[in-house]
């Protein structure tokens, strides 16, 4: 059942700063969000360099679009998501299966 909102997230802009490092401005693709059935794949906390670490890996299912694609990201509660995986389902192209993996940083 898709019970939860999401936004897929493009750039927009795609700009080199001063210094010379690029400025990603996303955008979602559409006005309002996406129905999705988002379920918790595989969670963890770890520590790297003197640093605490979380992964973090969701999989939303939604009804079929034919506009996503690898390079955008999914922002579900706040939180940004890297698509890792598109799964497109069966030839009827009724549903997309979407693995996504949690952007360090972007959590509350």
């Amino acid at each position: 059942m898709r019970r939860h909102k999401i936004n897929i997230l493009n750039i927009t802009e795609d700009i080199k700063d001063a210094d010379g490092f690029h400025e990603q401005k996303w955008t979602s693709i559409t006005d309002n969000p996406i129905w999705a059935d988002v379920t918790d794949l595989a969670s963890r906390d770890y520590y790297a360099s003197n640093a605490e670490k979380k992964e973090q890996t969701i999989r939303c299912n939604i009804a079929y679009r034919d506009d996503v694609d690898q390079s955008m990201r999914l922002n579900w509660k706040g939180k940004v998501y890297k698509i890792e995986r598109i799964y497109q389902g069966d030839y009827r192209k009724s549903f997309l299966e979407i693995d996504a993996k949690l952007i360090e940083g972007t959590e509350d």
